[in-house]
């Protein structure tokens, strides 16, 4: 050890902070600069840090990085973690992830907990680097004494999901917690989802509602709509519509597209507060504009419901066209309706059925009968027994009565050949999970 380096180092320190002697930055930045020029790398490292803040000295961050590099180069390691985030972001030097990379490894290598995390934070995101949810476990497991709530977070949405390791809940809820004792409001609001499920954790309605009204007072607009939802069914707290809108209105202030379609359904319903359909229908706007298949459908429902308005009308159905395309089971209904009537859109039976043969695939029961029963009218355009026998099978199968009085009072008219083959459809279908039927 240089007892001469050590000694201006420790003085240094003592003048920054009070410490022994009265506080004297003006004093301290000498004794750091007089270390630097010994090689001092803790007084190169503090010199960086204060250019990189502009704490004692004027913003520099040039300066800055200049103090990180001799200090990296001598090994210190929180040097080396401050110049690979300067690498990261492009900070006074061009953006370089591997250079980034290269002084994280450094420090992690070195035992230091802050590259651990980093490493885990750019593996976990995946921004800078490919995702890779095995490594960024591996880095947040490797920090010791950890106190990070976002790599705590982190690791419980592993769990959680399932991401670089097995999906555990006890874990997820864990993690979730450890980042919620920090103060970590998505970790809250994360835990209160698992308690609200009962995932990893006993079912608990008020525990969900207690940690989500953290996070929502807090500001986190995730939990406010929940907290909002919360009021709204009653669960974990009395029901309350003047509350549920409170915070589903504080959830939608930065357009969140789903706060948005709930607050809209308040004032469709007047759940709340007065019943406001030019303010229900902007919001689902806004909401169907950000891509949510509800939203769009919903929208499509106010534009139709107009007849007489056809520029309207044939808007509502180009939502509905959206909606559809991302697998909105009602607007894939209502899109089979508009073609069987001829509303909006030519007459088509054919499109009607491709639609309603949509909707059932995605094993919506009331369309798999009405399509039995579309089927079996012998006056029809698509007359076709096995296939009528075989949805109102299918719909039997999942638990609609109608449906199988239907299935045997159509068998009744079919040949025993007939019913074999549209009860092996029905296997072949229900095997396939609906599709290709």
């Amino acid at each position: 050890m240089d007892l001469k380096k050590y000694a201006i180092e420790q003085l240094a320190f003592s003048y920054e902070n009070g410490e022994g002697v009265e506080r004297n930055i003006k004093k301290s930045l000498e004794l750091y600069k007089n270390g630097d020029t010994l090689g001092s790398s803790y007084s190169q490292m503090k010199l960086g840090s204060f250019y990189e803040k502009g704490e004692y000295v004027e913003k520099d961050y040039k300066k800055a990085l200049n103090y990180y590099k001799k200090s990296a180069e001598q090994g210190n390691s929180n040097a080396q973690v401050s110049l690979g985030y300067f690498y990261q972001i492009g900070r006074a030097v061009n953006k370089d992830v591997n250079e980034a990379l290269k002084f994280y490894n450094l420090a992690a290598s070195a035992g230091n907990s802050t590259a651990k995390i980093f490493l885990g934070h750019l593996y976990f995101y995946g921004s800078d680097v490919p995702a890779d949810y095995a490594k960024a476990l591996e880095f947040y497991n490797a920090v010791e004494s950890n106190n990070d709530a976002p790599s705590f977070h982190n690791l419980g949405w592993m769990y959680a999901h399932g991401l670089g390791v097995d999906k555990d809940f006890e874990e997820a809820a864990r993690n979730y917690r450890a980042a919620a004792d920090y103060g970590n409001d998505k970790a809250r609001y994360e835990l209160a989802q698992l308690y609200f499920r009962g995932e990893g954790v006993e079912k608990s309605n008020k525990e969900a509602f207690r940690l989500s009204m953290l996070s929502a007072n807090n500001g986190y607009r995730a939990a406010q709509m929940f907290v909002g939802l919360l009021y709204r069914i009653g669960a974990g707290v009395e029901k309350d519509y003047e509350q549920s809108f409170r915070w589903l209105s504080a959830a939608a202030t930065d357009g969140n597209g789903a706060a948005e379609i709930s607050l809209a359904e308040m004032y469709e319903g007047g759940k709340g507060t007065k019943i406001d359909r030019n303010k229900a229908e902007s919001l689902y706007l806004s909401a169907a504009k950000q891509g949510l298949p509800n939203a769009q459908y919903k929208i499509g429902k106010f534009y139709t419901a107009d007849p007489k308005s056809s520029e309207k009308y044939k808007e509502g159905i180009e939502w509905f066209k959206k909606s559809a395309n991302k697998g909105n089971i009602e607007a894939i209904i209502e899109l089979a309706k508009l073609y069987e009537e001829g509303l909006g859109v030519i007459q088509d039976f054919s499109q009607a059925m491709r639609f309603y043969e949509l909707a059932a695939a995605n094993n919506n029961i009331e369309t798999q009968v009405l399509l039995g029963k579309r089927y079996s009218d012998e006056q029809g355009v698509f007359k076709d027994f096995v296939r009528a026998h075989m949805w109102f099978n299918v719909a039997a199968a999942n638990g609609h009565k109608e449906a199988a009085k239907l299935r045997d009072a159509l068998g009744e008219k079919m040949e025993k050949e007939q019913i074999l083959e549209a009860q092996r459809k029905a296997r072949r279908c229900s095997e396939n999970k609906y599709k290709s039927c």
